[in-house]
């Protein structure tokens, strides 16, 4: 039974660091797509009109959903335009034959991907409301609630922990102090 809830205490720390990491660091890739994106994008792109170049809500649709195309577009326009793919040349008409700056050399797939993600993602600003009229204000505390949620996970786990070490030192006693084979990680002459 101390080994079933033993196995179970470790599936669940592991489980628990395993989704904080994965969203954190899709948390990353979202806030890296939003720094490129204003980086080597903003100058000639806006998200919902167009500018320099056309806006880029929806693009992705546009495309056909063809992420592998969209990502060869960024990276050289000219040379998509030039194998005659038919959006691109569509494209290249309709803004006046004016090439989309290459950044094959500058940004790598994964990098365009975050772009395209955040691009995807990306929500226009509400206008501020004053509180009253039935929505709530955003939290000004997300970092302090994402750590406390993190801080209460770990408690939990220690709780659980610290149970089942009492349960063993309970039972120690009850037996008088003999270790059952179960026990042996308890032993101090256990040469450490």
């Amino acid at each position: 039974m101390n080994m079933l809830i033993k196995n179970l205490t470790k599936t669940f720390v592991f489980s628990t660091i395993l989704l904080m990491s994965t969203t954190f660091s899709n948390k990353a890739t979202a806030q890296e797509g939003k720094t490129i994106f204003n980086t080597y994008c903003a100058a000639c792109h806006k998200m919902d009109k167009d500018l320099t170049g056309p806006a880029l809500l929806g693009v992705e649709e546009r495309w056909g959903n063809d992420r592998k195309k969209l990502v060869a577009w960024v990276k050289n326009s000219a040379n998509l335009i030039a194998s005659g793919d038919k959006h691109a040349n569509e494209i290249f008409a309709k803004w006046n034959k004016l090439p989309m700056t290459p950044f094959e050399s500058i940004l790598k797939d994964a990098e365009i991907d975050a772009v395209l993600d955040y691009i995807k993602d990306w929500k226009p600003a509400v206008a501020a409301t004053t509180p009253g009229q039935g929505e709530q204000q955003p939290s000004k505390f997300k970092g302090l609630i994402i750590f406390l949620g993190i801080a209460t996970s770990i408690l939990v786990v220690m709780a659980i922990f610290l149970f089942f070490r009492l349960q063993t030192l309970k039972g120690m006693s009850q037996r008088g102090g003999q270790l059952r084979s179960d026990d042996a990680h308890l032993s101090p002459n256990d040469g450490h």
